[in-house]
């Protein structure tokens, strides 16, 4: 049987199983099991617990495998036989978190569904997780959706997309972003298959953290998006104003594509994408570089295709994207760690090290930022490079939203010596999950962490049934006003002490 003919016979069967089992496009399942539902591709088969029906490992597209690999997503062909949904699949491939050897499989576009168990229609939250688009899987432990959805009244999906080279390389005749192509396709997915879940189609908002923050905003700055989504959360998105832009003569991806199609020897051949086809996923991951907060990777979202043809803050900011309720913010010390990891020995190694990073705006930074004010000169400078990257970023773009907005700025911290660090990068998470089992540094959770956790899950699913975060938040465009979030949130106006206006005026945030 050719492979048209077997593709054609597996959709004959899905259709003849979806009528069997009382229809199909996302229609739910025999209304005496809840477990079972049917999607396009087919009828999947998941569990319910504690009053959640979850479904893992759910496919939204084909594997980009062989031909498929740097192309954009292709629909599923289907299966017959009602799939189990019952285990994560793998995360796409890369070097995970402390790992030497890379892990994951490209057979990886897969999504997960958590819903109340009941027969009422909901909205949707969609989840892009972070990790330098090098690494990180829908599967971590603090994204299971279980208590979002039971507590919130919400349906919660949370996917795979292309990581690293294999998602994102500009070179070699692509013009990379096909990871940002597999998350418009999983909206796609949850467009026509989520009623089938419990889920509104109508009611989706989009949130994600770091890499993930990023791909929300890029998804609302991606025409290929539109009519997908309803409202947005950007967490710790950083700056949405200045993506590599394909034939900037300072930062154009292909040339940093050029070194990683170099790295795996497909440089010079008659047709180096068949090459990069054929190499070794492995390699590719190598090539792409890992995740390092303080030196990013050679790989991520680009400006200048059909996908994004501008940067997403510019088509934000001229109200050209969907209107859509805006929810935006960063975390207080988002490099808390860097004093530690990088000692600053004095205010003249400061001086070098801003001359290093900044040139002629050494002298006006180390003004701004004195180390006396900061508790030393190593805690100047993360104080800089977190509100330059994450916190001035997210409230330039809360302020440019034409629609009514929301920002806060994470203040809480660990209990005992795991607060030295501050309100770091992505220590938010599990709180606004609440999964705080899956606190960092393993940190047993305190009265302190469930109540802000209460105080985010209550905004964040507030914000998704009604399109803002809850009464005393007040929208951003009132005084710039910022919530400030602890065990006593407070909305503030001046979080940054002026600060970011600084920056702005030399050039350096939106």
């Amino acid at each position: 049987m050719t492979t048209t003919n077997a593709a054609t016979a597996r959709r004959l069967g899905g259709l003849m199983l979806c009528i069997a089992l009382a229809g199909c496009g996302g229609d739910e399942g025999p209304a005496d099991d809840p477990t079972l539902v049917n999607t396009e591709a087919g009828a999947v088969k998941g569990r319910v617990e504690a009053g959640v029906r979850t479904f893992l490992k759910i496919p939204y597209a084909a594997p980009p495998v062989g031909e498929l690999r740097f192309a954009p997503p292709a629909p599923h062909p289907g299966w017959d036989e009602p799939r189990e949904a019952l285990e994560f699949g793998p995360g796409c491939p890369q070097i995970a978190e402390g790992a030497q050897e890379p892990s994951g499989d490209e057979d990886c576009l897969t999504l997960n569904v958590w819903a109340p168990d009941d027969d009422a229609s909901h909205p949707v939250m969609v989840w892009f997780h972070g990790g330098g688009f090098v690494r990180g899987a829908s599967s971590e432990p603090q994204f299971d959706g279980a208590t979002l959805a039971r507590e919130q009244g919400v349906v919660v999906v949370t996917l795979n997309y292309r990581l690293g080279a294999l998602g994102w390389l500009a070179a070699a005749g692509v013009s990379g972003n096909f990871g940002l192509r597999d998350q418009i396709a999983a909206l796609a997915w949850v467009k026509a298959n989520i009623a089938g879940f419990g889920g509104d189609p109508g009611r989706v908002t989009l949130f994600g953290e770091s890499a993930g923050g990023s791909s929300v905003a890029c998804l609302l700055g991606s025409p290929a998006a539109d009519g997908l989504y309803h409202a947005a959360i950007v967490q710790s998105g950083g700056d949405a104003s200045s993506l590599p832009a394909l034939g900037d003569p300072d930062r154009d991806p292909e040339v940093s594509g050029a070194e990683i199609v170099a790295a795996v020897g497909c440089d010079g051949v008659p047709d180096p994408l068949a090459c990069l086809r054929d190499v070794p996923a492995d390699a590719l991951v190598a090539a792409g570089g890992e995740f390092d907060l303080l030196a990013p990777v050679s790989v991520g979202p680009v400006v200048g295709d059909e996908l994004l043809p501008e940067q997403p803050f510019a088509r934000i900011a001229a109200g050209a994207a969907p209107e859509v309720p805006l929810l935006v913010g960063a975390n207080a010390q988002e490099f808390g760690p860097l004093p530690e990891l990088l000692p600053v020995a004095d205010e003249a190694a400061l001086k070098a090290i801003l001359g290093l990073l900044f040139g002629e705006l050494a002298e006006p930074l180390l003004k701004l930022y004195p180390p006396a004010s900061f508790g030393g000169p190593g805690q100047a400078l993360a104080a800089l490079l977190g509100e330059r990257t994450f916190v001035c970023p997210a409230l330039a773009l809360a302020a440019a939203a034409p629609q009514p907005s929301w920002s806060y700025l994470f203040a809480h911290t660990l209990a005992g010596e795991a607060g030295v660090h501050g309100s770091f990068h992505a220590l938010e998470v599990p709180y606004v999950f609440g999964n705080l089992a899956a606190l960092p540094q393993g940190v047993a959770p305190t009265a302190a962490d469930e109540q802000v956790s209460a105080f985010m899950r209550d905004a964040w699913g507030r914000f998704a049934r009604e399109g803002a975060p809850g009464e005393g938040w007040p929208a951003h465009a009132e005084g710039g006003a910022v919530m400030q979030i602890s065990t006593s949130p407070t909305a503030m106006a001046d979080v940054d002490a002026g600060r970011c206006a600084e920056l702005a005026a030399l050039g350096l945030v939106p």
